[in-house]
């Protein structure tokens, strides 16, 4: 079933969702990069907001909209940076 479901987001159908990184908030680089990816993509950006989850830990989560294939190319960008101990992107059917 699981794999139906990853299936569907290779379309290119329009969908929402967030982005969930979590990150060592002393890496200011990190808050940066992930500002400078989403202005590079802010026509699916819709959002973004960050807590601190403890004294070393901190959790952006990014509310996306647009077509899977570029919403899972933006996660990608943001998940893979460096310092990143956490990622995941999480997508909803938008139409």
């Amino acid at each position: 079933e699981k794999n139906l479901v990853e299936e569907k987001w290779k379309c290119d159908n329009i969908v929402a969702g967030a982005v969930i990184i979590v990150f060592n908030h002393e890496k200011k680089d990190i808050l940066k990069r992930s500002a400078d990816i989403q202005y590079e993509h802010k026509a699916y950006i819709l959002s973004s907001q960050g807590f601190y989850l403890n004294k070393m830990n901190y959790m952006e989560i990014i509310a996306v909209k647009g077509p899977s294939r570029k919403l899972t190319e933006i996660s990608e960008q943001l998940i893979s940076l460096k310092g990143i101990q956490h990622g995941k992107l999480v997508m909803s059917k938008a139409e």
